[in-house]
């Protein structure tokens, strides 16, 4: 699991390096982190598909300063033919439809996932992705954060 997440912002700086900035950055992601409302001020998002093993990745990573929450969505063996990824339900641990969610509070790093769902609502012919999510991450020192009532709305994420 975290060769994808490394992957996913491995190809997320590549290509916001190599896009035009004004297509990638979208203020649509807030959550509650431990009951303080977070709010990014950029969200960027990026579509990577697989079509040798029809596998699909969403990652939306929204940040405000130094903080910022990663929202990484992994669809395998889904419809190749369709241009986005597959509404519904996705959740940390699935084959089909995994969810990892991230937290970054300054230097303290939560990317050990103990629990993530994420609802997909909505991925529209224009890839623009919606829906909500919740998660529970540790860092390595053991300090929890727990994400709820996250929402992303009407993210556009670019086709890599």
């Amino acid at each position: 699991m975290n060769k994808v997440i490394l992957g996913a912002l491995i190809a997320l700086s590549v290509l916001l390096t190599s896009c035009d900035i004004g297509e990638v950055i979208n203020f649509n992601m807030t959550a509650d982190i431990n009951g303080t409302e977070f709010t990014s001020l950029v969200t960027t998002g990026v579509l990577i598909k697989e079509s040798n093993v029809q596998t699909k990745n969403v990652t939306l990573i929204g940040t405000n300063g130094s903080n910022s929450i990663s929202v990484i969505l992994t669809e395998v063996g889904g419809d190749s033919t369709v241009n986005c990824i597959a509404t519904g339900l996705y959740e940390f641990g699935n084959t089909t439809k995994s969810a990892v969610v991230t937290y970054t509070e300054g230097q303290n790093l939560y990317t050990e996932v103990i629990s993530a769902r994420v609802e997909l609502t909505d991925c529209d012919e224009e890839t623009n992705v919606t829906g909500t999510f919740e998660a529970q991450v540790v860092t390595m020192a053991g300090d929890t954060a727990t994400l709820s009532n996250g929402v992303f709305e009407e993210i556009n994420v670019i086709e890599n």
